[in-house]
């Protein structure tokens, strides 16, 4: 799946802008800021069970990055207990600039999935897995936070310069990874100056892989009316280059009619 994960910053006065480009500081503003952004998400009510719906628009890119298949799913996903089921409610695929339904044959796989997932669960008591249909899911937004006291010292922050973002002024804070793993995300965060909610970031891996020629991602974020803090829109760009062939893929995500199913037995 691409979805890879996820974000957050920003500074006390709106004035306030960032020093040197090469230069990650650290001062007391930035710190009050981070500490404000970090109370905001702890403070939040956690996302457990849930549901929510997502349209999905995958394309496979040629070398000029110009689409050979495009496939665009609408489905249900739900979790429950930490895994994750997925609802298949219509999938196309255009290639060649002919479309086909495939929503019968990504419906047969999602629940070919589930079934031997579960077959796996039970013989193994497995508690490991990934996020397609059924299998244990893992990401946790959390994890991916780098504002949040204890993924702190992970990174360097600093203040880029404020920015108007939809309309609004942001305060953006830029984030590098201390010690740069493929599994650590650093990148642009834009937050609201007065509530201290994330809004976008704008990620990349702290270190790729050398297959991984470009791996690019950008996260909308929106606030529950129940307070959850949730993806609203990711779009990712990635290209994979193997000794026999390149992969180039962008795709796009939007998430909308969350549910909160705590009380859903």
């Amino acid at each position: 799946m691409r979805r890879p994960a996820l974000v957050l910053l920003l500074g006390m006065s709106l004035s306030l802008s960032g020093g040197p480009a090469d230069v990650f500081r650290w001062s007391s503003d930035l710190e009050s800021f981070i500490d404000q952004v970090g109370r905001r998400i702890q403070e939040a009510p956690a996302l457990t069970d849930w549901s929510a719906r997502i349209r999905s628009d995958s394309r496979r890119m040629d070398g000029k990055w110009k689409p050979k298949t495009i496939t665009v799913v609408e489905k249900t996903v739900t979790v429950r207990k930490g895994v994750m089921t997925e609802e298949i409610h219509r999938a196309t695929e255009e290639k060649k600039g002919r479309v086909r339904d495939i929503t019968k044959k990504m419906a047969a796989e999602a629940a070919i999935a589930r079934a031997k997932a579960r077959r796996k669960s039970e013989k193994e008591g497995s508690k490991e897995g990934g996020r397609d249909h059924s299998r244990q899911f893992t990401l946790s937004m959390r994890d991916a936070i780098p504002f949040l006291p204890e993924n702190r010292d992970q990174y360097e922050f600093r203040f880029a310069p404020d920015e108007e973002w939809n309309k609004k002024p942001v305060r953006v804070v830029e984030v590098r990874a201390v010690s740069p793993s493929d599994r650590r995300m650093e990148g642009a965060f834009r937050i609201d100056p007065e509530s201290f909610d994330i809004l976008q970031a704008e990620l990349r891996p702290s270190k790729k892989r050398s297959v991984l020629k470009r791996f690019e991602m950008t996260v909308l974020f929106t606030r529950l009316p129940t307070g959850q803090l949730v993806l609203g829109e990711t779009r990712v760009k990635i290209h994979v280059g193997l000794v026999i062939k390149n992969i180039r893929v962008e795709a796009h995500e939007v998430y909308s009619d969350y549910r909160i199913l705590t009380d859903i037995r």
